[in-house]
């Protein structure tokens, strides 16, 4: 996707008071915000619960539970990180409430910070006591994003609204913003996800004529865009096929990259000779990878013999023992047992000075589907992920068509 997406290896630091008696959060739902810089409040609820003999921590976003139970206990100090993405969050316990700031880690150059506050026996997200909501915005929506005045973005909205509350997602051309949660309050519309990478809030107002009006968008500490939508159940996007493709002069994809102990992998190792491919070019960092990851870890169990999948990390440290330690963090999240090499920084432009084949890199993740001669057959940019529904269903018989083609004898 086109918008800052951070990374973090999530740890939440929580400081116990004596006068609870007891090393341990609550057991129960806590609704957390995190706070930007326009003032904005950015609204998730996670669980406390018991995991055989440890408390886990469990954050959710509308159908979607990530469990993080990388919990230690230092003291009257709880060490939680959450899986993959590089960020902690340190707040001190007080009254079943904790409060404090959430650091988001960007390599060694920088770090983000927002004010992050949560509160036990909380189990809602936006509005504790909504309105009626003032019409019912399931389906499929036209949206146009506005940034700065003048640079605008063609979206669909997918919303799934029961009462007041309401879920669903945006998609791009170059991938989508995965599992929103929030309600309809009146007129008054607003989703969020904290999911370990995005830090989102959408809120929009309908109109009489039941459009989504005065839109604005956040994402992280300040990054900011407007946007409106019209009700359209034919609203399309770009075919994600036709926008990377191999630049003129140039038959073939090739790489040579080192994998995470430092060798060095080409496309002509005798392992990948005479098999169809999937290159996958991805970053630990970034959740669309993370769903693609997921799906083709679990494919890779049942793939055809004559196919091979290498993914091609491209991460935010330039340390190569950096970028190996958070990208050995994903493979173990996953069970990723086919090869990842780390191919280089996370800009797009350096992406594309790597493999200078492609006319360029508009998404992380991109996926080419090479045949048995290693000749490109597709390339798709972006992903669609289980939280886009029949997106995600759509995506995945295109894929097994296409491997159907590039396996066949």
């Amino acid at each position: 996707m086109r918008l800052i997406i951070a990374t973090f290896t999530a740890a939440l630091f929580f400081s116990a008071c004596a006068d609870q008696n007891s090393n341990t959060l609550k057991n129960t739902t806590w609704r957390a915000t995190l706070t930007n810089e326009a003032g904005k409040e950015l609204p998730f609820t996670f669980d406390v619960r018991m995991d055989a003999d440890k408390q886990v921590v469990v954050v959710k976003n509308g159908e979607e539970e990530i469990v993080a139970d990388e919990l230690t206990l230092n003291g009257d100090t709880f060490h939680l990180k959450m899986p993959i993405f590089d960020s902690e969050i340190i707040a001190v316990l007080a009254d079943n409430k904790l409060i404090g700031e959430w650091l988001k880690h960007y390599g060694e150059t920088r770090t983000l910070t927002m004010p992050f506050s949560a509160v036990a026996d909380e189990d809602y997200r936006f509005s504790k006591k909504p309105a009626k909501a003032k019409a019912d915005i399931s389906g499929r929506w036209d949206v146009t994003f506005l940034y700065d005045g003048k640079d605008t973005t063609k979206a669909i909205g997918e919303f799934k609204q029961a009462g007041n509350m309401l879920t669903g997602t945006f998609l791009t051309a170059t991938g989508d913003y995965r599992y929103l949660a929030g309600n309809v309050d009146g007129d008054q519309v607003a989703l969020s996800c904290f999911d370990g990478s995005h830090a989102f809030i959408f809120t929009a107002k309908i109109n009489d004529a039941g459009e989504l009006i005065d839109g604005s968008f956040y994402s992280g500490t300040s990054y900011h865009e407007n946007w409106t939508a019209v009700k359209d159940e034919n609203a399309t996007l770009p075919d994600a096929y036709n926008l990377t493709y191999l630049k003129e002069g140039y038959d073939k994809f090739d790489f040579s990259f080192p994998n995470l102990k430092g060798d060095t992998i080409t496309l002509s190792d005798p392992k990948f000779a005479g098999k169809a491919m999937i290159i996958q070019i991805m970053g630990s960092w970034c959740p669309n990878c993370m769903d693609e990851t997921q799906f083709l870890s679990d494919y890779y169990e049942e793939k055809p013999a004559n196919l091979e999948i290498v993914a091609l990390a491209y991460e935010h440290s330039t340390k190569f023992e950096v970028a190996a330690k958070s990208v050995n963090r994903l493979k173990a999240r996953f069970g990723v047992d086919y090869p990842i090499l780390i191919a280089g920084t996370s800009s797009k432009k350096q992406a594309a000075e790597t493999l200078p084949m492609l006319n360029h890199i508009l998404s992380f993740p991109t996926t080419i589907f090479l045949n048995q001669n290693h000749e490109v057959v597709k390339i798709h940019t972006g992903f669609s992920g289980p939280g886009t529904g029949e997106y995600y269903e759509k995506w995945l018989t295109e894929f097994n068509k296409t491997i159907n083609e590039i396996t066949a004898s």
